[in-house]
């Protein structure tokens, strides 16, 4: 029996690039093939359970609500909650928490339509750095007691309507908004 060096035998195992990317073709095309045999058993299956979480699949993305508390849909995986006041009642975010039973996300109030909110315009145009950082400091701490996330405004809120407040220029602000989530996220 005459010996080959390592690499040809390791290349005959294998077969040649054309055998080893047709194998890998045939792969794909096997779990292309198993992938929608489920779908269509799934859909054969029905019901609108299934369907809701078919369309998550294809979607990957989450699906949350930033609108009247009152109005909340079912099935959202995620509730948005504006500081009005620039305050957030504890009382409110216990009563969702218990409702709903889903994460949530409190932020600054923004915007809507062209006539800024009076929260809006105190907040961009009123406070000063350091009562900026001491309101997002506030409503920082609060979120691990409370049971809430805080969106940091780096970008927000949009005073007027399609012009954003940017944090990025306001030196104090930055170095807040980082050491709170370096130390409370």
């Amino acid at each position: 029996r005459e010996k080959m060096p390592r690499r040809e035998q390791k290349d005959k195992r294998k077969g040649t690039s054309k055998t080893r990317a047709r194998r890998r073709r045939q792969a794909h095309e096997k779990l292309r093939r198993d992938g929608q045999e489920k779908m269509q058993r799934r859909r054969r299956k029905g019901g609108a359970q299934e369907k809701r979480s078919e369309e998550k699949e294809k979607s990957r993305g989450r699906e949350g609500y930033d609108g009247p508390l009152s109005l909340v849909p079912e099935g959202i995986d995620y509730l948005v909650v504006r500081a009005w006041d620039l305050k957030v009642s504890r009382h409110q975010i216990d009563l969702l928490k218990a409702s709903k039973r889903i994460p949530l996300i409190v932020e600054l109030p923004t915007t809507f339509g062209v006539q800024p909110s009076s929260e809006v315009t105190s907040y961009v145009n009123e406070l000063s750095s350091e009562d900026r950082a001491t309101l997002l400091t506030s409503l920082a701490v609060n979120q691990g007691a409370w049971g809430y996330r805080f969106a940091y405004p780096v970008f927000y809120p949009l005073c007027p309507a399609k012009r954003a407040f940017d944090a990025t220029k306001d030196p104090i602000l930055m170095v807040t908004i980082r050491s709170l989530m370096a130390r409370l996220n």
